[in-house]
């Protein structure tokens, strides 16, 4: 299940690092390149969802697009994939970039990192399911509300 892994040489990923629009990912990029973590993304509507073919990896959820988030019913079975993770954050809001600085760090340093980006009216939902699916990992909970979770 480790399909959506894509494996990618240095040089391809530092060119993805300088290339994404999405300029909170790059310490997640470099940390794929310098240290070998695995990354991956898993969409919504996705039935399938990957485990990293490393032992250390960051994932993100991606539960924000333009068209509004689902929750967690809109992914297959993620328990597998939280159960393994040593870190959870749960995002909704603007990007705060020091999340993902700290992905690489912790992963880079052997840690499972799995970053569930939302939006805001489904944060409480995701972090109940995260905090039930995981009890073990730690949680951070990154949100404009104060409440929410």
């Amino acid at each position: 299940m480790s399909d959506r892994f894509i494996p990618m040489s240095r040089a391809e990923l530092s060119r993805a690092a300088a290339a994404t629009r999405g300029r909170h990912l790059v310490p997640i990029l470099e940390a794929v390149a310098a240290d070998g973590i695995a990354f991956g993304v898993v969409p919504q509507r996705e039935e399938r969802v990957p485990l990293a073919p490393r032992p250390k990896w960051v994932v993100i959820v991606g539960d924000d697009p333009v068209d509004g988030a689902f929750g967690p019913i809109g992914f297959g079975d993620l328990k597998p994939l939280l159960r393994r993770a040593t870190l959870i954050a749960v995002c909704s809001g603007a990007v705060v970039p020091a999340v993902y600085e700290g992905a690489a760090v912790i992963a880079a340093s052997g840690g499972r990192v799995v970053i569930v980006e939302t939006r805001v009216e489904q944060h409480a939902v995701w972090s109940e399911l995260v905090r039930r699916a995981a009890p073990k990992a730690r949680y951070l909970d990154v949100s404009p509300v104060a409440g929410s979770a």
